[in-house]
C-alpha cells in the first residue's frame, strides 16, 4: 500500500480529526473517500472558487 505525506497546519489537523472522529472515520479514511469520489466524478468532488460565502465561518 502507498504511502502519502502532506504538510498541514496543527489546528486544521486537529479540527479536521475531530470532525472525521464524529463521522466515524480517521484522517486516512476520509482522504480516501475524497480520492475514491474525486475519480468517481472525474473531478474535485465540491466547487472550487475564490467566491465569498458569505454564509460559511472562517474558523482557520
Amino acid at each position: 500500500m502507498a504511502q502519502v505525506n502532506i504538510r498541514i497546519d496543527d489546528t486544521l489537523k486537529d479540527q479536521a480529526d475531530s470532525l472525521f472522529e464524529e463521522l466515524g472515520m480517521n484522517m486516512s479514511t476520509a482522504v480516501n473517500v475524497f480520492i475514491r469520489e474525486a475519480l468517481r466524478r472525474g473531478a474535485i468532488p465540491f466547487k472550487v472558487s475564490t467566491e465569498k460565502d458569505p454564509f460559511i465561518i472562517r474558523q482557520i
